[in-house]
């Protein structure tokens, strides 16, 4: 040691350099250690350092040192001094190893390296740990691991939230204003959305927020909820292969961000209260919330009295002059606007490619009606439906949506705030107006909205289908009706769920609106319904009911039968009404496609009776369609009950009867939906 200093082959007023000292103090260091002596290694240190004491060099040796040999806080003092140090550049080494200590602390890897690492950084002092995070924070290119560090410096320190929130959020604005790809930009939306926000929002949170700034990250978040629910949703409303739904643990971390934002704003309007029991739905809540917020609005804004006024007031304008008080406007827009957003999300969840919403009143279901120069519609109608949920977040956000538009200073405020979220430019908002229309019974307005949107798909056809009907205007409804069960093929087959029971709709209530599932037989089923509704107008209140029609109608009365056994009865006493009054009248009924298309049994026993009945002849079968069977009873080319031929009314029992062999197994959903396309067409 005592020769450290003398170079015996240089003059002696030749000093060696001190850089050239501090290398050969490492060198001999690190050669003892090589040999196994540490503590000649730790005297090669502490010379060093009484002569370098500030060099990182040989304290990041000593470091080194200490973590081979495993010793915690020696190597943590080392680094200590080192991160202690200002105004001093960083060795890449010493940098590479900083990064290794915030790599084991964010991860969760417990291999012998990482837990040293994260054992080290335990071991510093807070000051130290804060200083250390901030340095490798400063030290990154990446501005996503950036942003990573900033965050976690603030969870270990909430403390300094009030220091480092603003720096935080101006390099994600630096970050997205660079950024080259919209992956990107999802990924600063998620980090400040579900990581960022929660920090700086939460109760240990000192940070000093301006009213701007809690409405800028507002707007923000809310613009990233509709940005992942709603926008780019609905490419295609009748298949929701590509609808990407909100899964239950997103919208969960949504709502808590926006619970707190409601804490920090003391905003008690801004979200519902949980409207859940585990799993089950607590109906009213939704509407309950939305009447809270319009009877704050109502409380906030007075009409104003001034003396300047030169007139009456119009209290029931929408124009009347209104004052606000300040931020409960903002309130009470943020409120209703994302309670509206929320529902139109759940709504279409529930409804896209599985659902259509369609109109089905008492004038539908019941006896045929003339077609009315005046229809006083409800503005509200009953739903039938057994979800709860779907029928509450529907009404909800038909309400709030109406409510933020019945005010021009609402309306203004909304589209001012919220343009930059795009909903009202989204198809899922499209739709939604579409099924107002139908909700709200502007019919005439649906119709010129479907034959503007040029849209040929299942749902439209049947909501022109409903809104024509509705309409009374029922050739249009036939029209539609008929391209509906064309559609049936890109439809697809009954689900189990489909299956279950469904709420039947009462005649004695007004307007009903109902949702139909997106499947054959649920729309078949309604096209028929709506077929049998038009031609009812068009064959019962006639004043000569034609055979086609009532033949008809007896054909589709078979669907889903007994349901329309009273539209059967109807026709056949229409028949028979055609022989009232003279008893020489006699009177034939028509109708060819009777043997292909008539399978029913009660409808056959029933026609059993006309056979019988006096001045009733019947003429079922088309002369070039004679079957085998009865073709020796008669030489008749057309079946008929017709008195000059005796075995007549054989040959048309003899029909019935082998009609009443197929019963079992020829009611299939094909033969309507041909039926319909071949035959009803004619009289459309």
């Amino acid at each position: 040691m005592g020769t450290l200093f003398k170079n015996q082959n240089t003059d002696d007023n030749k000093k060696m350099p001190a850089e050239d000292i501090e290398n050969f103090c490492i060198k001999k260091a690190k050669l003892s250690i090589s040999n196994g002596d540490s503590n000649l290694a730790k005297s090669w240190f502490l010379a060093a350092s009484n002569l370098f004491p500030d060099s990182h060099a040989i304290k990041f040796e000593q470091y080194l040192q200490a973590k081979e040999e495993g010793r915690l806080m020696d190597a943590c003092r080392h680094l200590d001094e080192i991160f202690s140090q200002k105004n001093q550049s960083m060795s890449v080494n010493i940098n590479q190893e900083m990064q290794k200590i915030i790599t084991a602390v964010k991860g969760t890897i417990n291999s012998p390296s990482s837990t040293f690492y994260r054992n080290l950084f335990n071991c510093f002092s807070p000051a130290a740990q804060h200083r250390l995070l901030l340095d490798v924070a400063n030290l990154c290119a990446d501005p996503m691991e950036a942003c990573q560090l900033m965050l976690l410096i603030m969870k270990k320190f909430p403390n300094k939230i009030n220091e480092h929130a603003s720096n935080l959020l101006q390099l994600i604005k630096r970050a997205e204003e660079n950024q080259e790809s919209l992956r990107n930009s999802d990924y600063f939306n998620k980090l400040l959305v579900f990581d960022i926000l929660p920090v700086i929002l939460s109760p240990e949170s000192n940070l000093d927020t301006s009213l701007s700034l809690m409405l800028s990250l507002l707007d923000r978040t809310i613009e990233f909820y509709c940005h992942i629910s709603i926008i780019g949703q609905l490419k295609d409303e009748e298949t929701i292969n590509d609808l990407h739904v909100m899964d239950k643990e997103t919208e969960a971390r949504f709502e808590d961000v926006f619970n707190m934002f409601g804490k920090r704003l003391g905003w008690d309007l801004l979200v519902c209260e949980e409207h859940r029991t585990q799993e089950s739905f607590l109906s009213g809540i939704i509407l309950a919330h939305l009447q809270k917020i319009k009877k704050f609005f109502q409380d906030i804004t007075t009409v104003s009295m001034s003396s300047e006024a030169d007139g009456p007031i119009d209290l029931s304008s929408s124009n009347a002059k209104v004052d606000y008080r300040g931020i409960h406007v903002s309130q009470v827009i943020y409120g209703a606007f994302l309670l509206f957003v929320r529902c139109l999300h759940k709504y279409m969840k529930e409804t896209a490619g599985k659902l259509i919403l369609v109109e089905q009143g008492a004038s539908y279901k019941g006896d045929p009606v003339k077609k009315r120069k005046i229809h006083l519609k409800s503005s509200s109608p009953i739903i039938f439906t057994d979800n709860s949920e779907l029928q509450e977040n529907f009404t909800a956000a038909l309400q709030a949506i109406e409510f933020l538009n019945q005010d021009y200073n609402l309306i203004k405020e909304t589209s001012t705030k919220f343009q930059a979220t795009k909903v009202f430019e989204s198809r899922v908002y499209e739709m939604l107006k579409q099924d107002c229309l139908i909700y709200r019974g502007n019919h005439d307005e649906c119709v010129k909205s479907l034959e503007a949107s040029c849209k040929t798909n299942v749902k439209s056809c049947l909501q022109s289908i409903s809104a024509a009907l509705m309409s009374y205007n029922y050739s249009l409804a036939l029209k539609y009706s008929l391209d509906g069960v064309s559609m049936l093929t890109k439809v697809p087959e009954s689900k189990e769920e489909d299956d279950k029971p469904k709420m039947e709709c009462n005649n004695n209530y007004g307007r009903q609106v109902v949702f139909i599932n997106y499947n054959r037989n649920d729309i078949l089923t309604y096209c028929i319904e709506v077929i049998i509704s038009c031609l009812k107008d068009r064959v019962l209140l006639s004043v000569k009911p034609s055979d086609l029609g009532l033949g008809h109608l007896i054909v589709l009365s078979q669907y889903n039968w007994p349901k329309e056994v009273d539209l059967f009865l109807k026709c056949i006493a229409t028949i028979r009404k055609k022989v009232t009054g003279s008893p020489t009248t006699t009177v034939k009924f028509v109708y060819l496609h009777f043997c292909d298309f008539i399978f029913n049994p009660d409808i056959l026993e029933e026609f059993m009776s006309l056979v019988n009945a006096k001045g009733i002849t019947l003429e079922i079968k088309d002369q070039g369609k004679v079957t085998p069977q009865i073709s020796k009873f008669s030489k008749s080319k057309t079946m008929t009950t017709r008195g000059v031929n005796k075995n007549a009314k054989e040959e048309i029992k003899t029909i019935l009867v082998n009609q009443m062999k197929k019963s079992k197994f020829i009611l299939e959903p094909s033969l309507f939906t041909n039926f319909i396309l071949d035959h009803v067409k004619d009289l459309s």
